[in-house]
């Protein structure tokens, strides 16, 4: 997925997962999975790592602008994949799992606008509020 070319973007996209419940379906995420159990690194070792290697405190002041930006422009994409779907148009047969995508999406970028607003006013705190 292209992004408006920040690092963090990119970050973002990767750890957006880490917020999303767990369904068993198409576009599940990783919440309130046993991530050590499947040998996946958990978000806080995640992003410790990214800052190792990159010099980069995360999650930073403005982490939840960059996930915020990743869910809106997720409910976008999944709203024109539902629109082709409704106009016939589906370049796929599971274009109808993105139904749940938008307004989950949605959700979490309202939540993510609503954390880094609160974030800023008290002074641009280093931890996400997502």
């Amino acid at each position: 997925m292209a992004t408006i070319g920040h690092p963090l973007s990119d970050v973002a996209y990767l750890s957006s997962m880490y917020y999303l419940p767990a369904t068993g379906q198409a576009l599940g995420g990783l919440l309130g999975l046993d991530l050590p159990d499947l040998g996946l690194p958990t978000l806080d070792q995640l992003l410790t790592r990214y800052s190792a290697g990159t010099g980069v405190l995360l999650p930073g002041p403005y982490w939840d602008f960059h996930l915020g930006f990743y869910y809106f422009k997720g409910a976008i994409i999944a709203q024109g994949i539902i629109a082709r779907l409704v106009k016939g148009a589906a370049s796929n047969d599971s274009a109808s799992a993105f139904a749940i995508v938008v307004p989950t999406f949605g959700e979490l970028a309202h939540e993510a606008a609503l954390a880094l607003r609160d974030s800023l006013s008290q002074g641009s705190s280093t931890q996400s509020k997502l």
